[in-house]
């Protein structure tokens, strides 16, 4: 009876070493290319979230600055030369932003363009593309007329204005929210695809965990924080946004009623911007309100809350704190903006701020009833002569209703 040798020939040794080894070279080049490919992806839909954002910023620019054209065309002052050149350098801004979304063939090749977002902008009730392409066209209409010295219509102004400041406002950010839960839900499946092949790396070797596929999670954990900080950053301050800053006041304001604590709040706003920005233009206005951004965070606690509310007004919500403390906070920061100054693109000036402060009471049933109280203690900051403190008062409200 013949005799089967154990021996392993050589040929067998090699052939079973480069099995071996196209499995842990094509394991590990797959690891690396799909997680290379959900980091451009993450950027790719944190730049699509950026460009979507800056539509809004756009719009209200574009509305702000015809609804300014036509209330000097109504006083009969002419624009100067350079406030055309800043809506013209807005629309195009907005349609460049527009086409880079869309696409020019229907949508078919514009980056993040999925199925909700399509029937955001060519479908249902949205019709964004339709939209903005209006928008845009009839801003253009209005700017060419206040260039020719033309009157413009006041109803059509109002209606450019309640357009771009209302519903088209609120379809953009229809848009980003959609671009958002799009990005999440891709990412997320592209993330559960990528733990599989984590751990077939796992089983193939300990070392191309450590050195390759860490360092690109750590790249992928990276570009997720990104993308949530633009979902919930302003783009100009770096703090809250308006939507993030209410989302965060809601829960601290649910946990002082809970547990019976004091909850303030502070609205501030900068006294006299719109002369800032006509004496010194627009660019050296950004930076003022960066400027004031930051005064307001010097004189803050790690777990307050600064939020931009629009424009250059913001709001502060600070837990733990009664109305006499919140107002000692905003007294701190108005006297360290009046003792500032603001240097910006070759202007040095100094500026003023005032403050309206409103704490928690038993009757209220939501953050914005304190919000609006110290609104309306900002209101009488503004009339009492600016640059100064008010706390809210009963009679506040008589004189508002």
């Amino acid at each position: 009876m013949p005799v089967h040798s154990l021996r392993v020939s050589k040929i067998v040794l090699w052939r079973t070493y480069f099995v071996a080894l196209f499995i842990l070279v094509a394991t590990v080049t797959a690891s690396h290319i799909l997680s290379d490919w959900i980091v451009r992806q993450q950027e790719q839909y944190a730049a699509i979230i950026n460009v979507s954002g800056k539509q809004r910023m756009l719009s209200q620019r574009i509305t702000g600055l015809i609804a300014k054209a036509s209330i000097e065309a109504r006083a009969q002052l002419r624009p100067r030369p350079d406030e055309f050149a800043r809506v013209n350098e807005a629309i195009a801004e907005m349609q460049a932003a527009h086409d880079a979304l869309t696409g020019r063939n229907g949508g078919e090749d514009a980056p993040g363009m999925t199925s909700g977002i399509k029937g955001i902008y060519f479908g249902g009730v949205a019709m964004l593309n339709d939209r903005v392409e209006t928008f845009l066209a009839e801003a253009r209409r209005l700017e060419a007329l206040a260039a020719d010295g033309q009157p413009m219509d006041p109803d059509e102004v109002e209606a450019f204005s309640n357009d771009g400041f209302g519903s088209l406002l609120a379809t953009l950010d229809l848009a980003v929210g959609q671009y958002q839960r799009d990005a999440e839900s891709k990412l997320e499946d592209l993330r559960q695809l990528n733990i599989g092949l984590w751990f077939v790396t796992m089983l193939v070797i300990i070392l191309e965990l450590v050195f390759i596929f860490r360092p690109l999670t750590r790249r992928i954990d990276k570009a997720q924080d990104e993308l949530e900080a633009i979902a919930r950053t302003d783009p100009l301050t770096g703090c809250w946004n308006r939507r993030a800053l209410i989302h965060a006041g809601e829960t601290m304001w649910s946990l002082a009623r809970r547990q019976g604590r004091p909850l303030s709040v502070i609205i501030s706003d900068i006294d006299k911007f719109k002369r800032i920005n006509d004496e010194y233009g627009y660019a050296v206005g950004d930076e003022a309100i960066k400027f004031f951004a930051q005064t307001c965070l010097d004189g803050l606690r790690q777990y307050d809350v600064l939020g931009r509310f629009g424009g250059e007004e913001f709001v502060l919500v600070l837990p733990d704190t009664d109305e006499l403390g919140a107002a000692q906070v905003a007294e701190r920061i108005r006297a360290n903006l009046e003792s500032k100054t603001v240097v910006a693109d070759g202007h040095s000036f100094q500026m003023t701020a005032s403050f309206g402060v409103a704490a928690l009471r038993h009757e209220d049933d939501l953050l914005h009833a304190i919000i609006d109280r110290a609104d309306q203690a900002l209101y009488a900051a503004k009339e009492n002569g600016r640059n100064r403190v008010e706390f809210w008062r009963e009679e506040l409200a008589e004189v508002q209703a």
